[in-house]
């Protein structure tokens, strides 16, 4: 597990589970107490009490992306995994979501709109493999090639 500036700060072993609060998600991308910071890149509060103010990160919302790269081999059990978590630039982060209030296909229906911290998981790495009918192509193709002035020269 990695913070905002590379460091390592937990090592898990395989089959652990990864269980943190969006608290710890927060410290590890960087941006401690930004929850209930005021969240500029959001748009102006308009209500009268907070009017012309950014609303606080819990508010207008947030998106953390959380990187899971992986790298190894193939042939081998040495597989080593780095998670790190990001920030996102947006500014408001919402979903809204329309229930039907009598049943379904009912005309009363009611529009909820969720603000809060949304989890995006992006995977990434590399590993190695050794393909052996690539490598007896290459070879095949390195010998007709080193062939040809040879029969050039002889022609």
């Amino acid at each position: 597990v990695l913070n905002s500036k590379g460091e390592t700060v937990q090592t898990r072993n395989p089959g652990q589970d990864l269980d943190f609060s969006i608290f710890e998600l927060l410290e590890l991308a960087g941006q401690a107490g930004q929850l209930d910071a005021p969240n500029c890149m959001a748009s102006k509060n308009l209500k009268r009490m907070g009017a012309g103010h950014c609303p606080v990160g819990r508010l207008s919302g947030m998106e953390l992306i959380l990187h899971v790269d992986c790298f190894g081999e193939t042939d081998s059990d040495d597989h080593v995994c780095y998670l790190s978590v990001r920030r996102t630039a947006r500014g408001e982060v919402s979903e809204e979501r329309f229930m039907s209030m009598d049943g379904e296909g009912g005309s009363d229906a009611r529009s909820r709109l969720f603000h809060g911290v949304r989890l995006r998981v992006q995977g990434g790495g590399y590993v190695s493999t050794v393909a052996v009918s690539k490598l007896v192509a290459t070879l095949s193709v390195v010998l007709v090639l080193l062939k040809v002035p040879l029969d050039v020269l002889t022609f």
